[in-house]
């Protein structure tokens, strides 16, 4: 796979996937594929975690592009979009921040550091813990951030009218009981 360089040039610049994986397109067509005759189970588990593969696929393209015309790495815009949705002050723990992406201290630690560079967010320490430290967005990532999301809107509110409320509690029961049962 080649990587080729998108957004404006610097240090570290961020790297887009130029094209779709083979595994991406393995699952693609095994998602589209009709349940055969035989293991009907084996069959219907192929196509569900191919149908999910083709989602999480595609929602990384859209984070991706997002990435892409803002010059951010695509964690960056993860780390904007929890501390911008999940507190009211835009500020959050790091420690919180870190284990809500999956990601380790260190790639916490590269990511802030990039996004304080950039005047996206500025580091504070914790008045109620010294060993902490807190992230706020700046007003520059607050405006970013609330840009990202009026074009996401856009999107969900296309997906939304897909479904009406009674398929959306049942494709989250479902998803919900698949992940449970994963774990």
């Amino acid at each position: 796979m080649s990587n080729a360089p998108v957004g404006p040039k610097k240090s570290g610049a961020v790297k887009l996937r130029a094209a779709v994986s083979v595994p991406g397109r393995f699952y693609t067509l095994l998602a589209g594929a009709e349940v055969q005759t035989g293991d009907a189970r084996q069959q219907y588990r192929r196509q569900t975690m191919a149908l999910l593969q083709a989602i999480s696929s595609r929602l990384q393209k859209i984070a991706a592009a997002h990435a892409a015309q803002t010059g951010l790495h695509v964690t960056d815009l993860f780390v904007m979009g929890l501390i911008y949705r999940t507190t009211d002050d835009h500020i959050a723990h790091v420690a919180d921040v870190q284990h809500g992406l999956g990601i380790t201290a260190g790639g916490m630690t590269r990511r802030l550091d990039s996004m304080v560079s950039s005047g996206l967010v500025e580091r504070i320490p914790d008045p109620k813990d010294g060993r902490a430290w807190r992230v706020q967005l700046t007003n520059a990532g607050t405006a970013l951030a609330e840009k990202l999301y009026a074009s996401a809107e856009e999107r969900n509110n296309r997906l939304h009218a897909e479904f009406n409320q009674k398929e959306w509690s049942t494709l989250i029961r479902l998803l919900k009981r698949l992940d449970g049962t994963m774990a």
